[in-house]
């Protein structure tokens, strides 16, 4: 026991003596083995590397003025594992600087100025595991550089000015991560990984790629995740990704992508994400995805699709998530969803539809949300969300809607929010069910505009839901006369709507007066028929010879008529008056 408790003593002493004694200045150490330097206005290491113990198994060293490291700097730290020297103000790396670093396994020289690097910089770094370079400005990398890091098992690149990597990576055996992203590298050659056999992790994103030569991955048979996106490619071959069977993520956004080879992804079983979006395809081919039992979300926004064929998706029967928004898709076939049975999300907004396909989505009994929104839809099928017992939120604002089908959202029981704003709805009676939905459902518009009524022009502006029954009127007209037709729903109590419209039956002011108009025209007719028998007699043509009496009597007739004539027109006027008195105060009443 004594000796224990002398031993510990002198580990706690000489602990005490270097955390309080022997720290450099402008550092931090929270242990003898490991030291941080951050923030010094030094221009060299030196100032921190002499007073650094022996014994240290990390440095890290970060936001100074040192602009180079010299031959053996860190020769009196053998033990050390880890060297961070990142956000200095590096420039320039002298020959086997870290020479006797023969334990290191991490070396960071990241956000730093760095154009080039000698072709024994990292000699003696036998052991290392994890070199990270990026966010430098490096031109160019010598074949021979990576040469002595056999074990290396990851290379960070990514921030570079590198316009070529043929060659540099095959003495690197051991490699699982290579990121070459964000650089300027414009071609690739086909054996430029062939020694990457097990490899995993590849990116080679925001470059300026536009060709992929046929045969440049087919060695990487463990590879698990590669990043081609934000490159310029415009075509991928049929087998490109043909040994890949291990793939879970493929990255091949923000390209220029037209079109994509049918069987292209039949050979990525293990996929789980493909993001495919803000490329310039037009169309997709039945065929072209897998089983793919892993997949769970398809990005294919910002495209040029005009049309979805039918079974396109057909294998994806995992799917989760399909996202189609922001193309110029006019026309969906309606079985081009059938086999996503799993599918929860669809978004198919901003494109250029106009109708939807009846039972377009009926096999999509695990749907919860769907987005149609900023479109041009005109018409919706009452079928269109039956069979969709778990749908939460439909998204349907800013269309060309004019009404909504009866019962079309009375099984969605769930039903938490729809959006309905920005349609030009059409106030008549055709607007009755939606009213009243809407009613039942004001929660629904607690965070949303409200649907407001684009004609009759007399009703713009006014919310669906606070339309009242006398209101919702639809004038039209025929040659010579005008009429007001109002309907009527009755709802019985087997649950069906019945409409019954009164334009069989004219309301009292109108039909008085269309009554009134007619008689008096075919009064007129009569009037003037007779006047004309009666010139005809007197001129002799057609008629016999009449007396005086006889001529008299005709006169008085006549003169009769003519008074009658005149009482008709009189009262016909003032019915015209008070009828159209009627019409205006009813009118201003639905203004």
């Amino acid at each position: 026991m004594d000796v224990k408790y002398c031993v510990f003593v002198i580990v706690f002493l000489q602990s005490f003596l270097f955390i309080y004694g022997e720290c450099p200045a402008a550092c931090k150490c929270s242990n003898p083995i490991r030291v941080t330097c951050i923030g010094s206005d030094s221009t060299s290491f030196n100032d921190f590397l002499h007073s650094v113990p022996s014994e240290a198994e990390s440095l890290r060293i970060e936001s100074t003025k040192t602009k180079r490291i010299t031959y053996g700097s860190f020769i009196h730290l053998p033990h050390l594992l880890t060297l961070s020297l990142d956000k200095n103000e590096l420039k320039d790396i002298k020959n086997e600087s870290f020479f006797n670093l023969k334990r290191l396994s991490t070396l960071s020289l990241a956000y730093n100025q760095l154009q080039e690097l000698p072709d024994s910089t990292f000699y003696d770094l036998t052991n290392l595991k994890t070199l990270i370079l990026k966010d430098n400005q490096l031109l160019n990398v010598n074949s021979n550089l990576f040469h002595p890091l056999r074990n290396l098992k990851e290379l960070q690149l990514q921030g570079n000015n590198l316009c070529s990597v043929e060659g540099i990576f095959d003495h690197l055996p051991q490699l699982l991560k290579l990121n070459i992203g964000r650089n300027n590298i414009s071609f690739l050659s086909e054996g430029t990984f062939d020694k990457l056999t097990n490899l995993e992790s590849l990116k080679i994103h925001e470059n300026n790629i536009n060709e992929l030569p046929v045969g440049i991955f087919d060695n990487l048979i463990n590879l698990q995740e590669l990043s081609l996106n934000s490159n310029q490619i415009k075509q991928l071959s049929g087998d490109l990704f043909l040994n890949q069977q291990k793939m879970r993520k493929l990255f091949l956004s923000n390209n220029l992508l037209t079109g994509l080879p049918r069987g292209i992804f039949l050979n990525l079983p293990e996929l789980l994400h493909l993001t495919l979006y803000e490329n310039m395809m037009s169309l997709l081919l039945p065929g072209t995805f897998g089983q793919m039992k892993n997949l769970k979300e398809l990005w294919l926004y910002d495209n040029n699709f005009t049309t979805i064929e039918d079974h396109v998706f057909s294998n994806l029967t995992e799917l989760e998530l399909l996202v189609l928004s922001r193309n110029s898709i006019h026309t969906i076939s309606s079985q081009a969803f059938s086999g996503l049975g799993k599918l929860v999300e669809l978004s198919v907004h901003t494109n250029s539809l106009r109708s939807l396909e009846k039972g377009l989505l009926s096999s999509l009994v695990k749907l919860q949300r769907v987005s149609f929104h900023n479109n041009k839809l005109m018409t919706l099928c009452t079928q269109l969300f039956s069979n969709l017992s778990n749908l939460q939120i439909i998204l349907l604002q800013n269309n060309s809607l004019e009404t909504i089908p009866d019962g079309l959202f009375d099984d969605l029981k769930p039903l938490q929010d729809v959006k309905l704003y920005g349609n030009p709805w059409r106030c008549d009676s055709s607007i009755l069910y939606f009213r009243n939905w809407l009613r039942l459902h004001r929660h629904f518009l607690e965070n949303s505009s409200e649907p407001v009524c684009y004609n009759p022009r007399m009703l713009r502006d006014t919310p669906v839901m606070q339309l009242k029954d006398d209101q919702l009127i639809l004038h039209f007209s025929t040659p010579g006369i005008t009429y007001t037709e109002t309907s009527r729903r009755t709802v019985h109590s087997d649950g069906k709507t019945l409409s019954t419209s009164y334009s069989d039956f004219y309301s009292t002011t109108t039909s008085t007066s269309a009554y009134l108009k007619l008689t008096t025209t075919e009064d007129k007719g009569r009037t003037e028929t007779a006047t004309s028998s009666s010139v005809a007699a007197e001129t002799g043509n057609g008629f016999p010879h009449l007396s005086k009496q006889q001529i008299a009597i005709v006169i008085i007739i006549i003169s009769l008529l003519c008074i009658a004539f005149v009482i008709v027109c009189i009262v016909v006027r003032q019915k015209k008056t008070a009828s159209a008195s009627l019409r205006t105060q009813t009118r201003n009443e639905v203004i």
